[in-house]
């Protein structure tokens, strides 16, 4: 497949021109399309991103097709990490789509998002929600059966809990979170983490605005997810997440989902 997109970043668009290349060959004849979403498209690929490829499959996914694409990401040694999830474009059609209708641009291939609807609100809503879930039960070493009230991952830690290593997935949570209050205030789907933190701001403002701006500017644009030398600055950041994570539990909680 011909590359019909490039991020002008020299080193991002060799390793996407390499990915697009490989995956071709481990799937001949099987890609209508490939796509790419998230940062290195929006302006906040830092080091230590992602790339954040979606192949298309033509028609319904050949016996387990989309499990050794997503070993395929996984194993990819190049500079810059795959997060590679493949979709088909008979499901697409079924079920519709968000992200890549919303936020994707075409790679290579064919573009067929003219052939998908937009998924259902209700739908969309029941998947943001249940990542939310998913990720801060995660950090907890949990299931995603949550319960409001939370308790911190590990309270006596310096950090809470939340970064043990690093803050890739506490940012997650805290944005995603986002996405879902932002949605069910508003009915707007946030187009990435960056997003959310401008829409949450842009619907109820206040505190919990700011703070959620610093800590998406402060955790992966200044210090790109790692534990930086001022880590009292990171526990500053990282007290507030409990109190955000039950805000959003509790209106999940009232809803009944």
């Amino acid at each position: 497949m011909e590359l019909v997109f490039c991020t002008h970043n020299e080193d991002i668009d060799r390793a996407v021109a390499a990915a697009v290349a490989e995956l071709t060959a481990v799937f001949p004849h099987r890609l209508l399309a490939i796509y790419l979403t998230g940062s290195a498209i929006d302006g906040t690929l830092v080091a230590g991103s992602d790339l954040d490829v979606l192949p298309i499959f033509a028609g319904e996914f050949v016996a387990d097709e989309a499990a050794r694409c997503r070993a395929w990401g996984r194993s990819w040694p190049g500079a810059w990490p795959l997060d590679v999830e493949p979709a088909c474009l008979a499901q697409l059609t079924r079920t519709g789509a968000t992200g890549l209708k919303q936020s994707a641009v075409l790679l290579a291939g064919r573009d067929i998002r003219d052939q998908v609807t937009w998924e259902p609100l209700e739908n969309f809503r029941r998947d943001a929600i249940q990542g939310f879930m998913a990720y801060a039960a995660e950090l907890r070493g949990l299931s995603p059966a949550l319960h409001w009230p939370l308790a911190y991952p590990d309270p006596d830690d310096e950090f809470f809990g939340y970064a043990p290593t690093d803050t890739r997935l506490v940012l997650k949570t805290v944005l995603l979170g986002a996405t879902v209050r932002v949605l069910l205030a508003t009915g707007i789907r946030c187009r990435s983490k960056l997003d959310a933190a401008r829409q949450y701001e842009a619907v109820f403002g206040g505190e919990t605005a700011v703070w959620l701006a610093t800590l998406h500017e402060r955790c992966k644009m200044q210090w790109h997810y790692q534990i930086p030398a001022d880590r009292a600055a990171l526990r500053i950041l990282l007290r507030s997440v409990l109190a955000f994570e039950n805000e959003v539990l509790l209106e999940i909680e009232r809803l009944g989902e």
